[in-house]
């Protein structure tokens, strides 16, 4: 089956999405958004994001980690859904 897209670089490649920290979206057109710190998501303004909202079912619990996608930081979708995934 099809790989989800990585949380930072967007990609459905095979790699250690835990680990990504690369700097450009999978494509190279985009400088990434998030980070990864210890696992934990943050975009690159210290903001700790919710993984869970980043799945294609996003998240319903209303908690201090940010709804906002680690691709593009909208708040209308999570990584699953970004218009800039693989």
């Amino acid at each position: 089956g099809i790989l989800p897209c990585c949380t930072v670089c967007l990609g459905r490649h095979a790699h250690c999405t835990a680990d990504c920290n690369t700097a450009c979206t999978w494509d190279n057109l985009f400088d990434t958004f998030t980070k990864r710190i210890h696992k934990a998501l943050y975009s690159k303004t210290n903001l700790c994001l919710c993984t869970k909202w980043q799945r294609s079912k996003g998240c319903t619990e209303h908690h201090v980690l940010h709804h906002i996608c680690s691709g593009c930081g909208t708040v209308t979708h999570g990584a699953q859904s970004c218009p800039r995934a693989q």
